[in-house]
């Protein structure tokens, strides 16, 4: 959230949270820089988690790239880290405005193409939703320790 490369939303809904959208304007190397910047934070965090939980501090530096081996992939785009919508807020168009928004301020910030990756199985209902605002198939690749994923794209 402190970084400039970043967008990030919260939606409410009678003064409570119900949405969040957290993107970044620069896709390229992004994790490498919020690591270099954050290093005594994700040097604690994965101090931690080596402790309590080594499993999931080997998946999350086995997925911190999320490329295609049979497709090229130059990451010269923005990218949508993470979007949600409270169950009790769902279908009443919050999701559509923090991705319309989110994408507005993108474009005003000179991003001409934007990127999500979203889960490829039992994932009908968002794909179609992403689908309908534009974003089309780039690639499906699979991440640690076998999640098949797509990455969708979309011109602004």
């Amino acid at each position: 959230m402190r970084s400039d490369e970043t967008v990030t939303m919260v939606a409410e809904e009678d003064d409570k949270i119900c949405g969040f959208s957290a993107s970044t304007k620069f896709c390229k190397g992004f994790n490498s820089r919020l690591i270099k910047n954050n290093l005594f934070a994700f040097g604690m965090f994965a101090l931690k988690l080596l402790v309590t939980s080594p499993k999931s501090l080997i998946r999350l530096v086995n997925n911190l790239t999320k490329k295609s081996d049979s497709v090229k992939d130059d990451e010269e785009y923005a990218e949508l880290y993470s979007i949600g919508v409270s169950k009790s807020a769902q279908g009443k168009g919050i999701g559509k405005r923090l991705l319309t928004y989110s994408e507005k301020i993108m474009k005003e910030n000179g991003v001409n193409r934007i990127s999500l990756t979203t889960d490829f199985y039992n994932n009908e209902s968002a794909i179609r939703f992403y689908h309908s605002v534009g974003y089309e198939t780039f690639y499906e690749f699979v991440t640690y320790p076998n999640r098949k994923m797509y990455r969708l794209i979309k011109i602004l």
